[in-house]
């Protein structure tokens, strides 16, 4: 199998950089590029050459009018077929904003958020191909108290401080959309089954698997 490449969009929120790195070390289908989505953005000449998008940071001012970041988000995302995928707080970017709004199938992203809490998951879509296969499991994360979406449930938890669905899909655009709501730090990128979700969600969007 070929390498997919991959952009990793990295925006203000701090995390646990070598962690995550030798998570996505460990995915050899895919070449990824961690950078700035500014940066992104303004490289119009591999823009096209993705695969799919990997966000990871956390934007808190909506883009302005006109500027690169705002024509990325509104223009090039999901006019093409390359995958997106939304891990953790990269679910909650540009709060009141109705693009992200879209693509992330949220009506409403204000939330409030509780750290190291211990949460039980369930396989919502046993025959899905992200979730096909796995078993329950559990992990120690930061949650999102904050409404669920109305796409496809994969991955849910009865835990009274998160979001009751965890893992989704919806379709934005041209572009086939897979948000996860876990991996707060290396209590998730070190867990065998979050890894695999990840990966195969990275697969799906693309029309990988």
């Amino acid at each position: 199998m070929g390498l997919f490449k991959v952009a990793v969009v990295q925006d203000w929120h701090p995390y646990d950089i070598v962690s995550f790195q030798e998570m996505l070390n460990s995915m050899p289908e895919f070449k990824f590029y961690v950078q700035n989505i500014d940066i992104l953005a303004e490289d119009k000449e591999n823009l096209p050459n993705y695969d799919a998008f990997l966000f990871y940071g956390l934007g808190l001012k909506i883009p302005e009018a006109g500027k690169a970041t705002e024509k990325f988000s509104t223009e090039f995302l999901g006019s093409t077929k390359s995958g997106i995928v939304l891990l953790h707080h990269a679910i909650l970017n540009y709060n009141h904003w109705e693009v992200w709004d879209e693509i992330t199938g949220l009506k409403s992203r204000s939330m409030t958020y509780h750290q190291n809490q211990n949460v039980s998951f369930n396989i919502a879509d046993p025959q899905h191909p992200i979730t096909k296969g796995l078993s329950p499991f559990s992990l120690t994360d930061e949650t999102y108290k904050m409404g669920s979406p109305d796409d496809s449930p994969l991955i849910t938890t009865d835990h009274e401080l998160s979001l009751s669905t965890v893992a989704w899909t919806r379709q934005y655009k041209n572009s086939k959309v897979f948000c996860y709501a876990s991996g707060h730090d290396s209590n998730s990128y070190d867990n065998a089954s979050f890894r695999e979700i990840v990966r195969r969600g990275l697969l799906w969007s693309m029309g990988k698997i």
